[in-house]
Order: C-alpha cells, then sequence, then structure tokens
C-alpha cells in the first residue's frame, strides 16, 4: 500500500473505485525448443479505477511520463528497501492511463466534483535474467482418470 500511497497521494481530487494487483508469469520459451527449467521473467501489475477532478486528472497524467514513475519506483524501494522496487538492469516500468467523462457526475454548471472517470495500469517488468527473476517449471503432465 504504501507504493500505492505514493502514487496516487490521499486528496480530494482523486478517489479511488477499485485496486486490483497481480503478478504474472512473462511468456518466456525454452531457447531451441527444450523443456529445461531455466529462468523466467515476470511482470506485476497495479490497475486503478476511480474517478477525479481537472487537477487530479492532472496529477494522473504527470504518471505517464517514465521518468517520474522511474522516480516513484525509486524512493519506493529505497524507503521500504526492497530492491524489487528498484528499476535497475533491464527491467522497465510505465503507466497508461485512460480518461473519459463521469456520466454520474453531472455537468460542471451543476457543480460536478469529480467530472473524470480513469483507469491507471501501472507495470513493472523483469526479464527472465534478472535476480528475482523465478526459473520456468514444465508443465504438468495430465494423468488419465
Amino acid at each position: 500500500m504504501d507504493f500505492l500511497l505514493g502514487l496516487l497521494p490521499e486528496a480530494k481530487d482523486i478517489l479511488w473505485e477499485k485496486l486490483e494487483y497481480s503478478i504474472k508469469q512473462a511468456d518466456s520459451r525454452a531457447a531451441g525448443g527444450s523443456a529445461a527449467a531455466q529462468p523466467g521473467g515476470f511482470y506485476r501489475q497495479w490497475i486503478i479505477d476511480g474517478v477525479c477532478s481537472d487537477q487530479g486528472r492532472r496529477e494522473l497524467e504527470r504518471l505517464q511520463e517514465t521518468a517520474n514513475v522511474k522516480k516513484l519506483f525509486a524512493s519506493t524501494a529505497e524507503r521500504l528497501d526492497d530492491p524489487s522496487f528498484a528499476v535497475s538492469g533491464s527491467r522497465t516500468v510505465k503507466a497508461d492511463l485512460r480518461e473519459e467523462a463521469n456520466s454520474q457526475a453531472g455537468t460542471p454548471s451543476q457543480g460536478a466534483v469529480l467530472p473524470y472517470k480513469f483507469r491507471l495500469v501501472v507495470t513493472e517488468n523483469f526479464p527472465g535474467n534478472d535476480p528475482l527473476a523465478l526459473p520456468t517449471l514444465p508443465k504438468p503432465k495430465k494423468t488419465a482418470m
């Protein structure tokens, strides 16, 4: 949660409605078609849905700049002493933002406080050669019943 509070600090301009977090194995194929286990890359992803004001929208848009997202990950790594947030080597981070009008907010003349809906997707990729990479395990064989 500490990372998310740095990503979207508490304020009246941005309201989270839903948060999803996942860690998934990246598509990795063994070299030469061999079934031998080798390090596999993975990615972790935060998906945040919510509503925001004009000021909140500007805050969210700044996160699309790679330098800003890298800075946020670096400060989280240092603050938490957690190397998984350190953007180093061939790790990559990115933030994608989708915005649209919030139909439930009404119009600005009606005093719409949070006139925009958003979906922010932050992804951190760990390649197969990363020190935190996981070994790729062969798919389990199906047993006959």
